[in-house]
């Protein structure tokens, strides 16, 4: 058996890449912050009358700037692609507002939802709250730098994401059987990397999108592990809130992917998935609760890696009360 395929191995080969981690982690916070407060603040201030709600909106999608574009600019490296940095932050605060505004939806209603798809489709949408019109605006501004024929795929990525999405919400997966909710989570992890991914590259090949959709699986069941008493506390039913999740799975499922990544990409997959590994590991000894000196996300204006560390592995607020 290789060395590295052991799990101690694999994952104190990826603890020994964490300090340089860690510090893309701090310069690309800084980065993706400066950009933030350039394009996404303004707005939110603009479309969100009570300053203290536009303030923990903006706490909120500050941190989910930082926590998306860290994902893309790693992808970035790893494909030797630019890093599009406003387009990463306009696609994780959408994603963002997008997931809270449906995950705040009764079982039942679909209205939202469906305009939704109407939006995604190319046609109107008109919002009906605060948050709605933050919506329009960031899929808007984010169509328009993009600027991509509706053909693309990160378009019927993302319609397909949406159809999942619209078909559940947190309280409709209570009695699934833990097959099919991990069937679900799987495949909205495959497709949510997928549309990520696309932010940066123009016409992704079919071979990269199925690499990518694989990872996503495996990211999504890591996200689920780390968020299970969260999503416990909040009735929400995953893999893992069901006791039926180990982190073994997840890496032994990781082991597989990482030589068919390698072989597409080259080497700088393997300093993508220590990054992977590095989380893992944090998982395997429990949620990191970094005890910073400044209050919830405010330490990420100095950019610092500890600062990032904490809103890479924290799940953070919501946008919808």
């Amino acid at each position: 058996m290789d060395a590295d395929r052991h799990p101690v191995v694999r994952l104190s080969r990826a603890a020994w890449s964490g300090i340089a981690i860690l510090r893309r982690a701090g310069r690309r916070a800084r980065e993706t912050m400066s950009v933030y407060d350039k394009i996404v603040d303004p707005v939110v201030r603009a479309t969100v009358d009570n300053p203290f709600r536009a303030a923990a909106l903006g706490h909120t999608l500050r941190a989910w700037s930082v926590k998306g574009s860290h994902v893309i600019g790693s992808y970035c490296r790893m494909a030797g692609v630019p890093f599009p940095v406003a387009t990463a932050v306009l696609g994780s605060c959408f994603a963002r507002v997008y997931d809270d505004l449906l995950d705040a939806r009764p079982k039942d209603d679909h209205d939202v939802a469906d305009r939704i798809a109407t939006m995604i489709a190319g046609g109107p949408f008109a919002p009906r709250s605060e948050i709605e019109e933050l919506l329009r605006w960031l899929y808007q501004e984010l169509s328009d730098r993009l600027d991509r024929d509706r053909r693309d795929p990160i378009y019927r990525a993302l319609a397909e994401l949406h159809g999942y999405q619209a078909r559940s919400c947190p309280a409709a997966g209570a009695g699934l059987a833990v097959a099919e909710l991990r069937r679900m989570s799987v495949r909205k992890g495959a497709l949510s990397l997928v549309v990520l991914f696309a932010l940066a590259t123009r016409d992704m090949a079919d071979r990269e999108r199925a690499l990518v959709g694989e990872l996503g699986g495996c990211l999504q069941l890591l996200d689920d592990y780390q968020d299970r008493e969260v999503d416990r506390r909040l009735g929400i039913a995953t893999p893992a809130t069901a006791g039926r999740l180990e982190l073994w799975e997840i890496f032994r499922e990781l082991r597989r992917i990482e030589p068919h990544l390698c072989a597409y990409y080259g080497p700088e997959a393997r300093r993508f998935l220590d990054e992977v590994y590095l989380f893992l590991a944090v998982s395997a000894v429990g949620r990191v609760r970094l005890r910073l000196r400044s209050p919830r996300w405010s330490g990420l204006r100095r950019g610092g890696a500890r600062s990032a560390l904490r809103v890479l592995v924290e799940r953070g607020g919501t946008v919808v009360d």
